[in-house]
């Protein structure tokens, strides 16, 4: 993965990270690490959310991904 797509990615991530975090009146912070790591981009309760930012849905791939990064951090996986 190149350097745009990660800076996308992550743009994509914090900016629904202050939706998230505006519309339930928490502090929720992406997770750094998650791209190196193989984990969820956003761990909130007992959700691992990841999140996309394509314009080409992906959806069979991206939920396999994210059952497995959800089953890593034992929480229910979103997308």
């Amino acid at each position: 993965m190149g350097r745009m797509q990660r800076d996308k990615g992550a743009r994509a991530e914090n900016q629904l990270a202050s939706m998230l975090s505006g519309d339930l009146g928490l502090t929720i912070k992406r997770t750094l690490g998650q791209a190196r790591d193989g984990g969820a981009d956003i761990l909130l309760g007992p959700f691992a959310v990841q999140c996309k930012h394509a314009a080409k849905a992906s959806i069979k791939a991206w939920w396999q991904q994210t059952c497995a990064d959800a089953a890593k951090c034992k929480k229910a996986p979103v997308v």
